[in-house]
């Protein structure tokens, strides 16, 4: 991974993970994505920040029948470079803030529930599978206060990595759709590009409806494979963190 801000940049400071699994069966196909990045403080001068998130989608006769996915990160309200300064200043080793959150989506409707926990700040990416476990437990275990949103139409609304899984399947330079994460809907818009050694380049920005921000990506991938060669990704003003495949 690479991290990389208008006064600070550095590479080899954590690591990311992508899985994929695709199972067909009847007229419906099952797809499963996986997504986990994070520091290692030892690389970001004890900057420890994780997240993670899985999705499970079905389709039937090539709509969305339902979709479920599991997730969490660092709390990291920073806006700024000076925010995230004085807040690396300020980071103790009494534990780190976690919001996981997991949802369902199926026809008209997506429920989700959030939750908040701290975790030892022993954890951080090299123990990411850990944490993933240990979140997963005390989630399965909480009294969850689920909140909906209702989709038009009775349409099941879609998730973020399936969409843009879509984006990338399509045959159309360009596209638009909408999806959900929590209680609120995103608009992804993607214009695809072709470069060299038949790898392709797909530009996304991501509009939150809620507030009207934008947040810009880009995922680098062969034609007909599901696992990218590179992302860039910038959740921050002055954060952008780039990804690059390895051979193994």
């Amino acid at each position: 991974m690479f991290l990389g801000a208008t006064l600070f940049r550095r590479q080899n400071v954590g690591g990311g993970s992508i899985q994929f699994e695709e199972a067909r069966f009847d007229k419906a196909t099952r797809t499963g994505i996986t997504f986990k990045a994070g520091s290692l403080p030892s690389r970001t001068r004890g900057l420890n920040r994780l997240g993670y998130i899985q999705e499970i989608s079905v389709e039937e006769n090539a709509a969305l029948r339902e979709a479920a996915y599991f997730g969490f990160m660092t709390s990291s309200p920073e806006e700024s470079f000076a925010d995230a300064k004085n807040a690396l200043e300020k980071q103790g080793s009494e534990g780190l803030k976690y919001t996981a959150i997991n949802g369902v989506n199926n026809a008209g409707r997506a429920r989700s529930a959030s939750h908040h926990w701290i975790f030892p700040s022993e954890y951080d990416w090299s123990r990411c599978d850990s944490l993933v476990e240990t979140a997963r437990k005390k989630t399965g275990s909480a009294d969850p206060q689920w909140r909906q949103l209702n989709a038009s139409a009775g349409a099941t609304p879609a998730t973020f990595l399936n969409t843009v899984l879509q984006a990338v399947r399509a045959p159309a330079t360009k596209s638009e759709a909408t999806y959900v994460f929590g209680e609120k809907r995103y608009q992804l818009a993607t214009e695809k590009s072709p470069e060299s050694n038949g790898v392709t380049k797909l530009k996304g920005e991501i509009l939150n409806e809620s507030t009207g921000r934008k947040t810009n990506f880009s995922v680098w991938f062969k034609t007909g494979d599901n696992l990218p060669l590179r992302i860039e990704f910038q959740p921050k003003s002055y954060l952008r963190l780039t990804f690059e495949a390895v051979g193994g």
